[in-house]
């Protein structure tokens, strides 16, 4: 009996906000469907796909063919699901005018009924997939489903009335990219959006299309969504005639940003900048109100924020407000209350979305955001351990700080940080999962207010996050309700997602969840070290057990590559402690050489696994994977001086272990007088960044020079520069001690970047003491060589770390 077939996922959704007795029916026998689906007369588009979904799963369910049909249409008498704004909803008092736009109702009014209806848009489309959760049925992932087998397929009769707990719901996890950008099959957008539609997600990740449901938050015409503000005075059109317009440096400088939504931002006290940016506003929802249907009209829009911003303004008036209220958040109130009064006046419903970044200070804000402004507040990543809910102890820094910002506003939304993905934040690779976490941070944002959902959660193009898909289903799963059941969840996915290897994998996982709880380290979502537990022996273990299980389903078998998957990351980690690693793999008869090209062939695979087109996933390949992966295993040249030096004595940076950063004007250059052709080169647009010992203003309290360098606690300030344009050597004063979470070589105000926590030798310490460090430097341009002709610059080539 279905019951019996069940007994993993029934009573994952909790009791209901409204519960009746109701009788189970039977849906289908032998093969054979015993009920209709009967539609209303009139539907919407999410109405039809309801329908198509409500008579795919059923019948693969039940293997057994489901007929739809127009209610008026239905034979006298016959047994049916009601689907939508039918005449039998309608004659038990459940018109969808009566529910929200994203409510739904489950009614077995008798045994041959069972009516789902709700709310316009999206509400019996969310009905239909609350009944199917409750039959097992889950949307795991683009390609894969959880529907079990139910030959006598029987509804117990459940019912219930709700809506989602959070009504703005998206997980960023960037795994649209490679659909849109390299996806043979166009079809594949189509089954993304469905895919989300199912899982209750209301957002979008871009601006390709507009996906079949968006809502409330997330429901912005206007691009960017967010870190908008110099989007509504741009600077290519303005900055010319007027950078009174825009926000001023330390330094007096009236700058335009570098890159659209990227640093910089507008003058917040100039009242001109007020009177263009509430005009625009008032234009842009005079204009949605005359081309979008009332129905889709947006009530929120953005006004936030530039990306990497440090501040808002720094001229005289902006500081006179900032010292009179207390923090630069409240000169962010003071020109986005004005603007929000005025747009009161002619739209009271329209909502002003903006960040509630956290204080300056520990003491409240004195200013507050008027009624119609929405904070959209997060957890800040640079400090806080995603690893452990922010109801942790560990957090107490981070949930403390996010409670006082929460004060500010009556409306706030939620932005949380995952394990996130990518050369800045997983480089290199660790074995972990945020599982733990997930469910008790979505009670909490539940509990202290919040209305909304943003995760970002950005997938590993290279090196994929281990069982992020599964976080990624659960976490859909609880903002719709957070007291599911997330251990039964997470049992259906490894179930039916890695099938014949699912009781490995199910071990594997909680290998990986036990050992991340055992850490007792802080593990900031960005800086996180290698985790303890996650020794050689952990890794040759995880690579036999996981190599073992896929080796025994068939080459190119969907399993069997799911299992190879989740094998990139203990590889990548094997490579990162080659030292401990690579003996204990030969000992048991792998060598490192045949682990790279296995790895190789495990990432060539993920990276195409939507059909992509070879040709166009070629650069991705190269730039996420082989310049990452090289950073392991390149051997550096080294310089004739230190050729005598034990090679256990001594290590080197190199141009490709420095972080981009774009915005800096930093990054790698062809440079044929560097040792190896290529160099980091800090150029900086700022003249603020440019000159010998320069302070620079932009970098605030800290009183950074241009010319100022450290590497884990060796110190070098470069006050006279050689004026030939050529590379030099220079020695740096003290001893270098690298530490597990902040071992790095930096200058020009942190422009210049480049981690050297992967040398930190957890094992001894003592090898973690660098006596003495040289690095190799030119300077260019006119702000060090009064006669040069060439761009401001400061480049890099090598940074050498000796024992003694």
């Amino acid at each position: 009996m279905l019951k019996n077939t069940l007994s993993l996922v029934l009573g994952v959704l909790v009791a209901t906000s409204t519960a009746f007795a109701a009788p189970s029916l039977k849906l289908a026998s032998g093969g054979k469907a015993l009920f209709k689906i009967a539609v209303a007369e009139e539907q919407n588009r999410l109405d039809e796909f309801a329908a198509e979904d409500l008579q795919s799963y059923l019948g693969r369910m039940a293997g057994a063919e489901f007929a739809v049909v127009k209610e008026s249409e239905l034979p006298k008498g016959a047994s049916a699901i009601y689907l939508g704004r039918t005449a039998k909803a309608a004659s038990l008092g459940l018109s969808s005018e009566k529910y929200g736009r994203e409510e739904w109702v489950i009614k077995c009014p008798d045994d041959k009924s069972l009516v789902i209806t709700g709310g316009r848009p999206v509400g019996a489309f969310y009905g239909v997939w609350a009944v199917l959760n409750h039959l097992g049925c889950y949307p795991l992932t683009w390609d894969q489903d959880a529907i079990p087998k139910a030959p006598e397929l029987t509804y117990d009769g459940f019912e219930e009335q709700r809506k989602p707990a959070f009504g703005g719901r998206l997980i960023y996890d960037r795994q649209i990219g490679p659909v849109v950008n390299h996806a043979k099959d166009k079809n594949m957008l189509d089954v993304y959006y469905r895919w989300i539609l199912r899982n209750y997600i209301n957002g979008r990740q871009n601006n390709a299309r507009i996906p079949y449901h968006v809502n409330g938050v997330f429901n912005i015409p206007h691009y960017p969504q967010y870190h908008s503000m110099e989007s509504y005075l741009p600077a290519d059109k303005y900055f010319k005639e007027h950078p009174e317009y825009y926000w001023m440096t330390e330094s007096g400088l009236r700058l335009p940003p570098p890159r659209p939504n990227y640093d910089g931002g507008l003058c917040l006290s100039n009242p001109d900048v007020v009177r263009l940016v509430t005009a625009r506003l008032l234009e842009m929802i005079k204009e949605d109100r005359a081309t979008i249907p009332k129905d889709e009209w947006p009530y929120v829009y953005d006004i936030s924020k530039l990306d990497g911003a440090k501040y808002f303004c720094k001229c005289p008036e902006c500081l006179k407000i900032v010292e009179a209220e207390g923090s630069q958040q409240c000169l962010l109130y003071h020109f986005l209350n004005q603007i929000a009064d005025a747009v009161a006046k002619e739209y009271p419903d329209i909502i002003i979305r903006t960040f509630g970044y956290a204080n300056e200070s520990e003491k409240p804000n004195r200013s507050k955001p008027r009624d119609n402004i929405m904070l959209w507040v997060g957890d800040n990543y640079t400090k806080s351990d995603c690893f452990r809910p922010l109801t942790h102890p560990i957090n107490e820094q981070s949930r403390a700080q996010l409670q006082l910002v929460m004060k500010d506003g009556k409306k706030f939304m939620i932005w949380d940080y995952w394990n996130l993905g990518g050369p800045h934040y997983f480089t290199p690779p660790r074995v972990e999962t945020i599982f733990d976490a997930l469910q008790p941070d979505l009670r909490y944002f539940r509990e202290i207010g919040g209305t909304d959902m943003f995760l970002e959660a950005s997938l590993d193009s290279a090196a994929p996050q281990n069982f992020m898909n599964l976080n990624y289903f659960v976490a859909n799963q609880l903002m719709v309700d957070p007291d599911r059941d997330a251990e039964k969840l997470a049992e259906v996915f490894i179930r039916y997602y890695y099938g014949p290897t699912s009781e490995v994998m199910q071990n594997w996982f909680k290998e990986i969840r036990a050992g991340v709880a055992a850490e007792p380290r802080k593990q900031p979502s960005m800086g996180a070290a290698q985790w303890s537990y996650c020794d050689a022996d952990f890794l040759l273990k995880s690579y036999l057990a996981l190599k073992k299980a896929a080796q025994s389903l068939p080459e190119g078998d969907i399993y069997r590559r799911r299992t190879e998957y989740e094998m990139i990351v203990p590889m990548w980690v094997a490579f990162v402690d080659r030292m401990h690693c690579e003996p204990k793999f030969k000992e048991a008869g792998i060598s490192f050489d045949d682990l790279h090209l296995e790895l190789q062939k495990y990432v060539k695979s993920f990276m195409t696994r939507y059909g992509c087109d070879e040709k166009r996933i070629q650069k991705a390949y190269e730039v996420d994977f082989e310049e990452r992966f090289n950073k392991l295993v390149f051997k550096p040249i080294v310089p004739e001086q230190f050729k005598d030096i034990p090679e256990k004595d001594i290590f080197i940076l190199n141009y490709f272990d420095f972080i981009l950063k774009p915005s800096y004007g930093a990054g790698i250059v062809t440079d044929k007088e560097a040792a190896s052709g290529r160099a980091f080169c800090g150029a900086h647009p700022f003249d603020d960044f440019h000159g010998p010992a320069k302070v620079i203003a932009a970098s605030g309290k800290h009183q950074f020079k241009t010319t100022y360098f450290e590497a884990a606690g060796a110190k070098c300030l470069i006050e006279e520069v050689p004026q030939d344009e050529k590379y030099h050597w220079y020695k740096m004063e003290g001893k270098a001690v690298i530490k597990e979470k902040s071992g790095c070589f930096w200058g020009q105000g942190w422009a210049i970047h480049a981690n050297v926590t992967s040398h930190f030798d957890k094992e001894v310490p003592q090898n973690n003491i660098w006596n003495t460090v040289w690095f190799r430097a030119k300077f260019t341009g006119p702000a060090y060589v009064p006669s040069s002709t060439k761009k401001n610059g400061i480049y890099i080539d090598q940074v050498v770390f000796l024992r003694k």
